[in-house]
């Protein structure tokens, strides 16, 4: 009750002095109201016009350019290490034309996309081509023949094609392999004959060359004849460049 009897006893001492002053506490009242309003307005376009409210969309537009940026740092990168492969591989067969007549020519597509263990390479008979002409990997194993020529490309199909069987020699002993595609191939051979995995797997139907090397071996005591797997020694998925052999043994 004492601080309400005091502020109305403020208000009335005011109110008095203001009507005795002729209305000088009013206008000292709103002068002050005037320039506050006054800062409040300077304060709120400062603020508006300093690009505070537009830093949160300054910022999503900088991360955007900077992710398309690294998106295209990493498309060259990749580029690059293709080119690098491609390199590799080139340089690795280029012993191959030392010691054979042939052509080093593009794989045009894939193993992977072709259920028949076929693909194509970029060369044809005006490349001079040949029908049955034998394509060798960089690392100079048979990956197949070439089984129908077009004027730049050819189609090869793959030496251990799923159904196809080859003649070959594995650690000494005559063999039939059994494709199984995918550049697998499987055979039956006599248990007592030795042979280990990383053994090297030829073939007298392609001139001796090789054609794979001994994956795993796999025996039982009880079987006359031990099973033994048989894959190239490089992904074939992977080649990017082959050997094409001029002559056809």
């Amino acid at each position: 009750m004492r601080r309400l009897f005091a502020m109305t006893l403020l208000v009335i001492v005011v109110f008095l002095i203001d009507l005795i002053s002729g209305g000088t506490i009013r206008a000292l009242a709103q002068n002050a109201a005037a320039s506050i309003g006054g800062v409040s307005v300077r304060v709120f376009n400062a603020v508006k016009y300093s690009g505070i409210f537009h830093t949160r969309a300054t910022l999503a537009a900088q991360n955007q350019a900077l992710e398309a940026q690294i998106a295209r740092y990493e498309a060259q990168a990749a580029a690059y290490k293709a080119l690098q492969e491609e390199n590799a591989q080139l340089a690795t067969q280029a012993h191959l034309a030392q010691d054979n007549t042939g052509i080093t020519v593009p794989v045009v597509s894939s193993l992977r996309s072709s259920p028949y263990g076929t693909f194509l390479i970029g060369a044809g008979s005006a490349e001079h081509i040949k029908q049955n002409a034998l394509v060798l990997t960089d690392l100079g194993f048979v990956v197949g023949r070439v089984t129908d020529v077009s004027a730049h490309t050819s189609l090869v199909t793959e030496l251990f094609a799923s159904g196809k069987t080859v003649s070959a020699l594995v650690a000494g002993a005559n063999a039939t392999l059994g494709g199984a595609g995918g550049s697998n191939a499987r055979a039956q051979i006599p248990r007592g004959i030795a042979v280990t995995a990383g053994d090297i797997v030829t073939s007298g139907s392609v001139g001796g060359r090789p054609i794979g090397i001994v994956g795993k071996v796999e025996s039982r005591p009880a079987d006359a004849y031990s099973t033994v797997y048989m894959r190239l020694p490089q992904n074939i998925y992977s080649l990017r460049f082959v050997f094409v052999l001029s002559s056809t043994p």
